[in-house]
């Protein structure tokens, strides 16, 4: 589906599929979704979504471990703890780095999606 703006401010939805067009009084779902003011800004969205899943995959899958992680040690005997401390310590200061880069991407592409 495409949106064709046939006037200043006045949006026609093309059913490319189809071969016919869509008033928004027929189906208001049309004209729904992301819209973006050149494509450029729609290309550069492609590239930071495709770096937003990536880094909230490996965000979520860091934080599962550490969360392992400390499940372990709070059922670990006072020794088997001491010998974990550090190791949690390297786990938390990945899980913070890998969500301070979740969250830098992921406020890079709300701010496309806002403004772009």
């Amino acid at each position: 589906m495409v949106l064709a703006e046939v006037s200043p401010g006045s949006w026609l939805a093309i059913e490319c599929t189809g071969g016919y067009t869509v008033y928004s009084n027929e189906n208001e779902k049309y004209y729904q979704g992301l819209t973006f003011s050149n494509p450029k800004n729609y290309r550069s969205f492609l590239a930071l979504y495709r770096d937003w899943k990536a880094k909230s995959l490996d965000y979520e899958n860091e934080r599962s471990y550490y969360n392992e992680l400390i499940s372990s040690y709070n059922n670990a005997s006072q020794s088997e703890k001491t010998s974990m401390e550090s190791g949690i310590e390297v786990a938390q200061r990945t899980l913070h780095e890998k969500e301070k880069a979740f969250l830098k991407t992921d406020s890079e592409l709300n701010a496309l999606l806002r403004y772009g």
